[in-house]
């Protein structure tokens, strides 16, 4: 589990590149980063009830 929540974080990361260096929109990337907390969240859940 611990993996796939650093892999999550580091597409947050990449979701600010490609922001700063407009390759996505700003409605685009407020979609994509909304997307990441909610499965790091519910990530992070699963892994409390193990």
């Amino acid at each position: 589990m611990g993996y796939s929540i650093r892999s999550c974080a580091e597409v947050v990361t990449c979701l600010y590149k490609a922001k700063n260096r407009n390759y996505i929109s700003e409605e685009n990337f407020q979609k994509l980063y909304s997307d990441c907390y909610n499965l790091t969240n519910m990530m992070i859940g699963f892994r409390n009830q193990l």
